[in-house]
């Protein structure tokens, strides 16, 4: 299996991944990326549109921080 990394040239990229490890630290947001695939959480398909995530942010306040926690 092929490792997901954040290019993170890519400053939209690499804000989301930043915005992940300000979350969760950066051994689990490294973890999660791989796990998503290279989508990152907040933005995979089957996360960021998911109900789950949507009551998530709505239980949270809208805080994506606590959320992606």
């Amino acid at each position: 299996m092929q490792a997901f990394c954040p290019n993170l040239n890519n400053k939209n990229i690499k804000a989301e991944f930043e915005e992940l490890v300000d979350a969760v630290g950066e051994d689990l947001a490294y973890l999660a990326w791989h796990r998503s695939e290279g989508e990152g959480l907040g933005n995979h398909p089957g996360l960021a549109d998911s109900e789950a995530f949507k009551t998530l942010l709505t239980t949270k306040a809208n805080d994506r921080k606590a959320a992606l926690k």
